[in-house]
């Protein structure tokens, strides 16, 4: 037994009447079992037929009963008083049992709240990065459009520099051809006034001719 439950035990011993008190219920019991044994049926047959033999002997042990019977009434005693606070001791290990399995519901209780918050908190992040995921995965389809759509404007202004540079190759010869043109118009113009200029000294040419066949002629009639 250990140290706590003789301490405990003697505790309550202290509490109680001595063994040898005569309010004590045990000296209340031994004496009626005294009684018992001093009237008990074969002892006193034995008696009615003569002293027992060995009569000293059994005046003895008939002395000796009633020490034995209160020592093994004593140690029963004890024996239940020990057992009372075992039991006491068991009942107050249960209790603390029972408060410790309460606080460990409630810390389940707890932890199982937490853990279905902490589960909320996680399909909330989980929805929200879907989302997420979602929207950029819709935003990299339109920048793949719009990247599609700025190749194909590219290659656009690339056939339009093209197309310009041919363009302006094409000016360019117009400009040449225009400036030789202009230039040979212009010579053609200064042929032109030349031959203006060629034709009026015929004319004046032949109107002197003609003047000076009719004055001729006159003074030929005159003369």
């Amino acid at each position: 037994m250990s140290v706590t439950s003789n301490a405990a035990r003697n505790g309550l011993n202290d509490t109680l009447p001595p063994i040898h008190s005569p309010s004590s219920p045990l000296v209340h019991g031994l004496a009626q079992l005294t009684a018992t044994h001093h009237r008990h049926p074969v002892i006193i047959d034995g008696m009615r037929d003569g002293p027992p033999p060995f009569n000293d002997g059994f005046r003895e042990s008939r002395l000796l009963l009633p020490a034995l019977i209160e020592e093994q009434l004593a140690d029963q005693y004890h024996e239940i008083q020990g057992l009372l606070l075992d039991n006491q001791g068991l009942t107050a290990t249960h209790v603390t049992l029972e408060q410790e399995l309460a606080a460990v519901h409630h810390e389940l209780h707890r932890v199982s709240h937490a853990a279905g918050s902490m589960q909320a908190e996680r399909d909330a992040e989980f929805r929200e990065v879907y989302d997420n995921s979602m929207k950029m995965n819709a935003e990299l389809s339109a920048a793949d459009a719009m990247r599609a759509e700025l190749m194909h404007v590219q290659g656009e202004i690339e056939k339009l520099n093209v197309e310009r540079k041919d363009l302006t190759a094409k000016v360019q010869m117009l400009t040449q051809d225009m400036e030789r043109a202009s230039a040979e118009l212009q010579r053609a113009l200064a042929i032109k006034a030349e031959i203006e200029a060629m034709k009026q000294e015929v004319q004046r040419t032949r109107d002197a001719i003609k003047y000076e066949k009719k004055e001729y002629a006159d003074n030929y009639e005159q003369g």
